[in-house]
């Protein structure tokens, strides 16, 4: 559940994992996959981004190509880092 989609008293008594939840060192896979693949540009949709990729690997941990390509059409960037992003998913789903 995204929490744009959800008001507060509907997740009351469930569990949420906000970006800084992912590793309180900075050093999850995503976040390391980030950075080799240098996605980050303006910050503006990175924390959205990251998440989401986050959710599809929690989901499917060695998603293909085509389903990276889905999953993350549905954040925009406007720096178009799209190919960036669906690398640094790949990366970080081999990472595991």
């Amino acid at each position: 559940m995204f929490s744009c989609q959800i008001s507060v008293k509907g997740a009351e008594g469930s569990a949420i994992t906000t970006i800084e939840g992912l590793s309180a060192e900075g050093d999850h896979p995503l976040q390391r996959a980030w950075v080799a693949e240098q996605v980050p540009q303006c910050g503006y949709c990175q924390s959205g981004q990251i998440m989401r990729a986050a959710a599809l690997l929690a989901r499917s941990p060695q998603p293909s190509h085509d389903e990276i390509v889905d999953e993350m059409s549905a954040n925009l960037c406007r720096c178009a880092t799209y190919s960036r992003i669906v690398r640094a998913v790949e990366r970080a789903a081999q990472e595991g």
